[in-house]
């Protein structure tokens, strides 16, 4: 996991009145870690009831990042019964996909460092927003799989915060929350990274498996006219070592904002290479799949 920095922790949180406050209960508690810290962290929380006062409150964060601040966003609401995103307290939705393109607004603003966590049933399913033809919406991001209660996640999290706080250290702290035990769930988190390389080795051992079996690769219709565009899709024979070049120039580029923020080429230089490492063995291993033009 590359360099991260963070300054503050903003929480947003949209729960019915009656219901259990986690965001506040997070909010006190992280105040009080960031009083017997070395390293003393603002803690903010904000709450509205619907989309409007969301993406207001989110234009808000936005435009603060762009003064020079870098914050944890974390979300404190439910989620969707099949996964798909974030309902808020008047029950208005706001689906993965439409929040893809916020978020990498923001992670732009913060220099590629925002961190979101995802305290919510199925939060963990947020990945699914993670395209590697399009500008990650964030450094990383984390939560749980299944559903699971508020006092279980305000729990999780508060280990999770705890560690974070006391070494500053994100790669420590993911590994614990991912460790963690939880009835019902389980918690699933990547960097942007790791989601990168994942999609890569998905991309080739899936289209050389269904390639051999004369077949297309199953992929969301959206995917397909992305990748299309970018020569990925097409006729099967188009799958040869130019097209996986762009996976690691072009592409890569556009993912982690390289023309947007510079630095980012030379941040996640490891993960280029690591890419044509894996693209070098896969063509070595199937040559007669895939023989360069």
């Amino acid at each position: 996991m590359a360099d991260f920095t963070f300054d503050r922790v903003v929480v947003f949180q949209s729960l019915q009145p009656h219901e259990f406050k986690s965001g506040t209960e997070l909010k006190l508690y992280l105040e009080g870690l960031s009083e017997d810290s070395s390293h003393p962290i603002p803690i903010e929380l904000y709450e509205f009831s619907d989309l409007i006062g969301f993406k207001q409150q989110l234009l808000v964060l936005c435009n603060s990042i762009e003064l020079g601040q870098h914050p944890i966003l974390h979300l404190e609401m439910h989620g969707l019964a099949d996964a798909s995103g974030l309902v808020l307290s008047d029950n208005s939705k706001i689906t993965w996909s439409d929040l893809q393109p916020i978020l990498a607004e923001l992670n732009m603003a913060s220099g590629f460092n925002l961190l979101v966590c995802v305290a919510t049933c199925f939060g963990g399913h947020s990945l699914s927003m993670v395209n590697p033809i399009r500008p990650s919406p964030c450094f990383a991001i984390i939560g749980p799989i299944k559903s699971i209660s508020g006092p279980d996640l305000l729990q999780a999290f508060r280990g999770f915060y705890r560690i974070l706080f006391e070494s500053l250290d994100a790669k420590l702290a993911f590994k614990d929350l991912l460790g963690s035990r939880i009835v019902g769930s389980g918690f699933i988190g990547r960097s942007s990274e790791e989601w990168y390389l994942y999609l890569a080795k998905r991309f080739l051992e899936g289209y050389c498996k269904n390639y051999e079996a004369g077949q297309e690769l199953d992929a969301a219709d959206s995917d397909k006219e992305d990748l299309n565009a970018l020569g990925f899709w097409g006729g099967r024979d188009q799958l040869n070592r130019e097209k996986y070049r762009n996976f690691t120039s072009q592409i890569f580029n556009r993912f982690f904002m390289v023309d947007d923020i510079p630095d980012c080429a030379q941040r996640f230089e490891s993960t280029r290479l690591e890419a044509e490492r894996l693209g070098q063995q896969f063509f070595l291993t199937h040559s007669e799949v895939a023989a360069p033009d």
